[in-house]
């Protein structure tokens, strides 16, 4: 490019530097901003400093007291939130300690609202008919209960099962003072029962407690136990004083079995006891009145008083967690 043509530009670049150069002069020589700001506000009076610091700190003190009371509802909320939980809490235990108290009492299965319907029954197949089978599960449970004092463990180390009864009652496998007792007045059975008495040691040479016992004599033996029962004698007295609970004759299961069913005292005149019905069977079961004898009210006087130490235990122990529990409560 021709030497000419760039004269301008050089001119530009001459006057941009010297107008640099003034303000940097002009910088230097201008006073600081504080001396500007001080120079170009007018001076405050005293009067208007104590209004201004009045107005500021009036501003902060409401500010503060708004804060305050700010947090002083919101203290007071929490605190009636507390309060209302409390009281809620409060409501549910007084409720759950009148619902525990309410169930706990005693009333009739009709009055509960928790009924559930009964599980299906298993229908039981066996020979024993319906109006009957109460009884059969009466001596089932009896014979299981008190095996160990009627000495069955030597024969039957697993009990008596519901078949072998059923069988044994069912079953008639095993093909005499006779005596009809129909009819009669309850001193004629007295009588009876003391020629029934000694009728064993004076035909068999031995008392009834001590004569043989099987298959063959079992049924013999039964009925002439059934006829005894009853007895005045003096030796059968000191016997059912100390064996029966100071039973009087009268008092005997037997006694009134001979006035009630005589038709199956006819029938053990000459039948064996295998060979009755099954409801004479039982009758003959329930008769016996084992629970009437001592050893038994012994080992059920023992099972009572296991059973009120157990419950007492039980109390003990639920006194105890009860405690236990409250302090565990008031812990927290």
């Amino acid at each position: 490019m021709p030497a000419f043509l760039n004269t301008s530009n050089d001119g530009d670049k001459k006057e941009a530097k010297e107008r640099k150069k003034r303000e940097k002069k002009e910088a230097r020589e201008k006073p600081a901003d504080g001396e500007s700001k001080k120079k170009g506000r007018p001076p405050m009076s005293e009067e208007e400093k104590q209004a201004r610091k009045k107005m500021l700190k009036d501003a902060k003190e409401e500010l503060k007291a708004e804060k305050k009371e700010e947090i002083k509802q919101r203290i007071e909320k929490e605190k009636e939130d507390k309060k209302k939980e409390r009281e809620i809490k409060k409501e549910e235990k007084r409720l759950k300690l009148e619902y525990i108290k309410d169930w706990k009492r005693m009333r009739d299965d009709l009055d509960c609202d928790d009924h559930k319907d009964l599980p299906t029954p298993t229908p039981i197949q066996c020979r024993i008919p319906d109006e009957l089978f109460s009884d059969f599960i009466m001596v089932l449970e009896f014979v299981n209960v008190f095996a160990e004092l009627l000495e069955l463990k030597d024969v039957y180390p697993q009990g008596i099962t519901f078949d072998m009864l059923e069988h044994a009652l069912v079953e008639k496998e095993v093909a005499v003072m006779e005596v009809d007792t129909e009819d009669i007045s309850i001193q004629e059975a007295v009588r009876l029962a003391n020629r029934a008495s000694t009728w064993s040691q004076q035909y068999h040479g031995v008392p009834l407690q001590k004569a043989p016992l099987d298959a063959l004599t079992l049924s013999e033996v039964l009925r002439l136990h059934i006829l005894a029962s009853g007895a005045t004698s003096v030796a059968n007295a000191r016997w059912r004083h100390f064996n029966r609970g100071g039973f009087k004759n009268r008092d005997d299961p037997g006694l009134q079995f001979k006035l009630e069913e005589p038709a199956i005292i006819k029938a053990l005149n000459t039948q064996a006891v295998s060979d009755l019905p099954l409801a004479n069977k039982l009758k003959i079961l329930s008769l016996l009145g084992l629970l009437t004898y001592a050893s038994v009210r012994d080992v059920i006087d023992e099972n009572i008083d296991k059973l009120k130490e157990m419950k007492n235990k039980l109390r003990i122990h639920q006194l105890t967690q009860i405690k236990k529990e409250k302090i565990e409560n008031a812990a927290r």
